[in-house]
């Protein structure tokens, strides 16, 4: 049993993306899709998949039947399974290609998980295991900038942002050049605060450090680089030390 779904992003009527989710209610993903767009994710419709699937290759073929006939939506850096179509249209298809009917899921609310911040709060054990590293992030199209923390390499630099219609990479980074350090990692996360708050940006998660329009990621990278830490630059091929690889690598 399993739930497809579809979301669209607030700010189009065109872009449509499509998942495959095995939870209880349906509701997990879209916890999670909301950090990657500066506007709110909705969820316009779901199918829920009554028969068994007991592996990736079943939901996979699931998640390619849904699609038929869909036309993908393709900006650099976003995510997989994004199409060209607006929401009844997609609605329609899918049902057909299903033969199931569309139904309409209750989100989970006040979940604000960031899949680029790690870990989310400032007293946690993990804070003092890796080193942190403040990321800037430029979205595609609308050149709009994300600022966010995260202890791993992995997740930042991946080249397709999953739930991020018109996709956003990184542009610049900057951590401490010492061991993995509290006191240091408690200084980037402070260092974020206060940029967000120069941008009068909210700091209780709502935005996911998603900052105003008309902010420049060069006049946000200069801001950075006032503040004496180390900057990174694209391409991003030498991870720091004391980094953590990736989320799904022991360490």
């Amino acid at each position: 049993m399993g739930w497809i779904y579809a979301f669209r992003d607030s700010r189009y009527d065109v872009g449509i993306k499509l998942g495959w989710e095995k939870s209880k209610y349906g509701n997990k993903y879209i916890t999670i899709a909301h950090s990657y767009s500066p506007a709110e994710i909705i969820y316009e419709a779901a199918w829920e998949i009554e028969t068994e699937v007991k592996d990736r290759s079943q939901s996979n073929a699931i998640e390619e039947k849904a699609s038929q006939n869909l036309t993908n939506l393709n900006f650099p850096n976003n995510g997989r399974e994004w199409f060209n179509i607006d929401t009844k249209s997609c609605i329609e298809i899918v049902s057909d290609n299903l033969k199931l009917k569309s139904v309409k899921i209750n989100k989970l609310s006040n979940n604000n998980h960031d899949d680029f911040r790690y870990p989310k709060h400032l007293d946690s054990p993990r804070m003092s295991k890796h080193k942190q590293v403040l990321w800037v992030y430029e979205e595609n199209i609308t050149k709009r900038i994300k600022l966010q923390r995260i202890d791993e390499w992995k997740t930042p630099r991946e080249t397709r942002k999953r739930y991020s219609r018109n996709g956003f990479k990184p542009i610049a980074a900057f951590t401490y050049q010492s061991g993995v350090n509290i006191n240091s990692n408690i200084k980037i996360h402070r260092l974020w605060e206060t940029t967000l708050t120069n941008y009068k940006t909210p700091i209780d998660n709502s935005t996911y450090g998603w900052l105003p329009e008309n902010v420049s990621g060069e006049e946000v990278i200069h801001y950075l680089a006032k503040n004496h830490f180390e900057q990174l630059s694209p391409p991003f091929n030498n991870k720091p030390f004391g980094v953590r690889t990736s989320y799904n690598i022991a360490e």
